[in-house]
């Protein structure tokens, strides 16, 4: 029976859905994903509130038509001069690793340039950033997925570590609780739907993870994080496929910016000084 599980697992990988639903942020996450377009970025540089709003971005690959379910928003509030100048420095590092691409999107009056690859950010509980990345560690999948994985991150150990460790890392930390029913159910609870109005979390119980880019195929395919993936694979003690010789990550919170390396001759970690560079820390590593 185990062995039968997990070969549905690993040929299923992260596309463990029905073909019906699409779900976005759920209570119980472990954090809430959202992308930065160029955008985005220069309107909230002229923002002058407290807070940042941002909205979720669905990692999962996938183009299924049918319903959406959960909640598509996210407001910081409390944000001082310092998270919103470590945010917008991390967001430029990691812009800088691969120029912005555009593509028109309608035709005629209605013809736009969208944003192609824009920046992927996740927001943890501060200090309880879990690996691998990505990973929504939410026990109740099931039930507030309505029976839907939809993963980040496709391969068979990490969807196993997601399952197997969910009770153990906590949700994401909300200033009110969510009602476990309130995004089900649409007119009369025929319809799943998605819930518009922003859940509200205070500034300095958060930090901000940068894992990428955003990877899209085409228009109507959901796009992915393909570093999220590499991450995973230096985790994964057991990976079996080639070693990625690289990939980086960046932590921010109010108290500044790290960067963390990781590389086939070993990790780093750096901490972005006042002047704008890079500072190696004496004592590395991915895990803490």
């Amino acid at each position: 029976m185990k062995f039968f599980f997990l070969a549905i697992l690993f040929s299923c990988g992260g596309q463990l859905c029905a073909e019906h639903q699409n779900n976005w942020f759920l209570p119980g996450d472990a954090f809430f994903s959202t992308s930065l377009t160029v955008k985005e970025m220069s309107e909230m540089e002229t923002d002058t509130s407290d807070s940042i709003t941002l909205e979720y971005e669905r990692l999962d690959n996938r183009g299924i038509p049918g319903g959406h379910l959960g909640y598509s928003t996210l407001k910081l509030s409390g944000v001082d001069a310092s998270l919103r100048a470590n945010f917008f420095a991390a967001y430029e590092e990691m812009r800088d690793w691969e120029e912005t691409t555009f593509i028109k999107r309608g035709s005629g009056e209605e013809e736009e340039l969208v944003e192609w690859n824009p920046v992927v950010a996740l927001v943890y509980n501060k200090g309880k950033v879990v690996f691998p990345l990505g990973l929504k560690f939410n026990e109740d999948w099931m039930t507030q997925g309505e029976g839907e994985y939809c993963g980040f991150v496709d391969d068979g150990w990490s969807i196993l570590q997601d399952w197997k460790r969910g009770k153990e890392v906590p949700p994401l930390k909300l200033s009110k609780d969510l009602d476990p029913k309130e995004h089900h159910y649409l007119n009369r609870g025929v319809v799943p739907r998605v819930v518009g109005e922003p859940l509200l979390i205070e500034a300095t119980d958060v930090e901000i993870v940068f894992v990428g880019l955003l990877k899209q195929m085409k228009l109507g395919i959901q796009g992915e994080c393909p570093n999220l993936k590499i991450l995973a694979q230096f985790v994964n003690w057991r990976n079996m496929r080639a070693t990625p010789t690289y990939a980086f990550y960046l932590r921010v919170t109010a108290d500044g910016v790290s960067k963390v390396e990781l590389g086939v001759e070993g990790d780093g970690r750096f901490i972005l000084n006042e002047e704008g560079e890079w500072e190696k820390e004496k004592k590395a590593t991915h895990t803490e």
